[in-house]
Formats: C-alpha cells, sequence, structure tokens
C-alpha cells in the first residue's frame, strides 16, 4: 500500500526539521510514519518533500481566496485547494491519502467529490471539525455532511468529545470514528533539570483556540516569573487587531528549530497549554505523538 501524508503547512514543518534524517524519519511528522517506514511493509509519500521544493505563488494564494470566499456564502471555512490540485500527481500514485488537518481535509474531500484530483480511501485526521460543521448554514451542512460520508473511509480524532459528537454525525452513515489517545515518546521527551539554563513558563501552540490571552492575565499577576510562548504570525496579527499587549514578561516566538523547541520544553518550569472551550484540546498537545494510527491505517 501506498500511504499519502498530507500536511497543512509542510514548508514550514520541513523549516523547522533540524536535519534531513529527522525529515526522512518521520519523527517529527507524527502520525506513525517513522513506525510504517521502518516496518517496510508500505511506501510513505508526504507533502513535505514537495513543499520544500516548491514555492509558493500568487494564483495558487489566488485560488485558495477564491474557493475560501465561495463557501463563505455557505459559512464553510476554506482551505489549501490549490495545494491539493498540485499534489494531484501524488494522490494519483497512492492507495491511502492522510488528511492531517482540516486545512488540508476540507478541500482533498470536495476535490474529490467533484474529480478535480483522483478518487482515493482518505483517513480523515479530525483536529476541530465539530467547530467547523457547526458554523455551516443548515442546508449546506447536510450536504457537507453527505459529501463526507461518500469520500472518507475513516475518522481518526485525538478528542474523545470530540469523536463522541462525530460518532453521532457519522457512524449512522456507516463512516467509523476512532478515538486515539495521544503519547509521549519518554525516549525524545524528558525533563532535563541538571542544565543550568533560565527556566520559563512555556506555552507551545499555534491552534486557533489557544487562549493566550488569559495566559497573559496570569503573567501580568507574576511579573518576576518569565513567560515564553511559541506560536504563528497569525496569533500575533490577531493579537494587534484586538489591541492585545504582551506582557513585559513575556517572550514571544514564531520559528524556531524544532531541537530548540525540544530544549525548552525539556527546560520548563511549567508547561501550559490554556484553550478556550472546544471538543478537541486533547490534540492542541504539540510535539507528542499516538501509536495506533498504523494500526487503524491497514
Amino acid at each position: 500500500m501506498v500511504i499519502l501524508y498530507l500536511f497543512a503547512n509542510a514548508k514550514g514543518r520541513a523549516e523547522m526539521v533540524e536535519n534531513k534524517t529527522t525529515l526522512k524519519d518521520g519523527r517529527y511528522s507524527f502520525y506513525a510514519m517513522d513506525e510504517i517506514i521502518s516496518s517496510g511493509r508500505h511506501k510513505v509519500l508526504d507533502s513535505i518533500s514537495f513543499e520544500a521544493s516548491t514555492e509558493e505563488n500568487k494564483f495558487g494564494k489566488f485560488v485558495d481566496y477564491l474557493c475560501s470566499k465561495i463557501l463563505s456564502i455557505f459559512c464553510i471555512r476554506g482551505g489549501s485547494f490549490y495545494k491539493i490540485f498540485r499534489m494531484r500527481k501524488y494522490i494519483c500514485e497512492s492507495d491511502c491519502v492522510v488528511a492531517t488537518a482540516d486545512r488540508v481535509g476540507i478541500p482533498l474531500v470536495f476535490c474529490m467529490y467533484f474529480r478535480i484530483v483522483p478518487k482515493r480511501k482518505i483517513i480523515y485526521i479530525s483536529i476541530g471539525l465539530p467547530e467547523r460543521l457547526s458554523t455551516i448554514r443548515s442546508v449546506a451542512k447536510r450536504a457537507v455532511i453527505h459529501i463526507f460520508r461518500k469520500e472518507i473511509h475513516k475518522i481518526i480524532c485525538y478528542g474523545n468529545e470530540e469523536s463522541i459528537i462525530l460518532k453521532n454525525i457519522f457512524e449512522k452513515f456507516g463512516t467509523p470514528v476512532h478515538f486515539v489517545s495521544f503519547g509521549i515518546d519518554t525516549k525524545k521527551f524528558f525533563p532535563q533539570p541538571d542544565l543550568h539554563e533560565k527556566k520559563n513558563v512555556v506555552c507551545v501552540g499555534d491552534d486557533v483556540h489557544r487562549d493566550y490571552v488569559s495566559l497573559f492575565k496570569i503573567a501580568k499577576k507574576y511579573p518576576d516569573v518569565p513567560f515564553l510562548i511559541i506560536t504563528s504570525v497569525w496569533h500575533l496579527a490577531d493579537w494587534n487587531k484586538r489591541s492585545v499587549s504582551v506582557p513585559d514578561n513575556v517572550q514571544v516566538h514564531t520559528v524556531l528549530p524544532f531541537h530548540v523547541v525540544k530544549r525548552i520544553m525539556s527546560q520548563a518550569l511549567f508547561f501550559l497549554l490554556p484553550v478556550h472551550n472546544n471538543s478537541y484540546s486533547g490534540a492542541t498537545q504539540l510535539f507528542f505523538r499516538q501509536w495506533l494510527t498504523v494500526r487503524l491505517l491497514c
């Protein structure tokens, strides 16, 4: 079986990996890629190597913008449609496509349904699909659910509440939904208290439901405690738009190599993950791995 992994920000992932060996063995890619590669039973393709060597262009951004505008009429969030179109050769070579985020999963489902790309088995990793479905207008929502159940082979959730919601929506139509809890690779992630670097209260993540405003309120109460946030440029823009001020004792980083992130996490005094109420809070923990996806794929 040839398995293709589609990532929402594969180019960013490739830039953050410290060396090609890490990129090759899939350790930073999650979703049991390294287990699949090491087993030798399946061939693995992924969008990291493709996007690492492909420049973004204005036409692609326009296509994504246009598709998102059309879908927004029905309150449906868009995604990377042009990426899916450009990767149709990879999709054609694969037997199964793992969509690792809604930003690539939703465009993939629509593109397959309308035969813009070849029809293949889809393993859909849901990280907030219930929230996306809840915003869709009622008439369009029935159509979207119909399209999803026609095209998706299996849905995998990292949040138990999320899996319960999606089971009520999809399993009556015969689309299985699996809950997979996170596991921690203790050989790769462990505290390093013996290192003599300044300890911080650390928060990592660029999820839309990450509640950094509450974290800022905590930081203001403890001005002598250093806080460190690793997030995306999107959150910085959102703070500026809402006139949210970052406290003086909070450092914010947006692009760091993975080995630096891992070191910062291992030396953290506390590791906080504040989130707004949502169905998939378990899926907001970055850099942790789960172990059952390989069995669900095969």
